[in-house]
């Protein structure tokens, strides 16, 4: 009787993997879990990128407004410092109070309304600075009452219905404003109807500064 091993024949050996099934299940799922994770996060950070990226372009946006708005405020501001400083000139430019007597203020004030009765405020006063700028001016009388009273100047002065007139609260404050130095006929001396004064008359040769009311005003 002869002995001899039992040898299995070598195909019938087991693979080396055999067996290992569940650690290859075990990594393929942790595998696939990494993966999941890391797309997760990848998509997380997408999501953040792309607020920050919006919030980017509205703080943009917002920057840009914000220097139109800037560009539009510096020129009203602008606008404004030119006419601040024009305001200033014109009362740089305005002549200082003008002492008078009441006597004095009230021939004005019936002047005014003898010359402009039936006209605003504006026809007033315009009557009244040509007589403010005759008293400043050398070639008239120094005083209200002598530019008033001056022979051959005011027709209801010669008329003498001057006197007679009843001042409304409009002449009056008319007056006032102009002995404050108010002007709407800068440096005037003459006024006229047009529509009553002959065209061959003198008075048409003077200069004219403008029309208001029934009035031409003229230099």
């Amino acid at each position: 009787m002869s002995l001899h091993r039992s040898i299995a024949p070598i195909d019938s050996r087991r693979p080396w993997w055999h067996g290992t099934g569940p650690y290859f299940l075990i990594l393929l799922t942790t595998l696939a879990i990494f993966l999941a994770i890391n797309q997760t996060l990848k998509n997380d950070y997408k999501e953040k990128l792309d607020i920050q990226r919006e919030e980017i372009a509205r703080l943009q946006l917002e920057a840009e407004n914000l220097q139109y708005q800037k560009e539009i405020l510096e020129e009203a501001l602008l606008r404004r410092i030119q006419e601040v400083n024009g305001l200033l000139d014109k009362i740089n430019q305005m002549r200082p109070d003008l002492t008078v007597t009441d006597e004095e203020r009230m021939l004005l004030e019936k002047l005014v309304t003898a010359e402009a009765r039936g006209e605003d405020y504006e026809g007033m006063l315009a009557v009244a600075n040509v007589v403010i700028n005759r008293v400043a001016s050398e070639s008239f009388p120094s005083t209200i009452n002598g530019v008033i009273t001056q022979p051959g100047q005011f027709c209801p002065v010669r008329t003498g219905s001057i006197y007679s007139m009843e001042p409304d609260e409009s002449a009056r404050k008319a007056v006032a404003d102009a002995l404050k130095g108010y002007q709407v006929v800068d440096g005037a001396l003459f006024f006229y109807n047009p529509k009553v004064v002959s065209h061959g008359h003198w008075i048409r040769t003077r200069t004219t500064i403008t029309d208001i009311g029934n009035h031409r005003f003229a230099l």
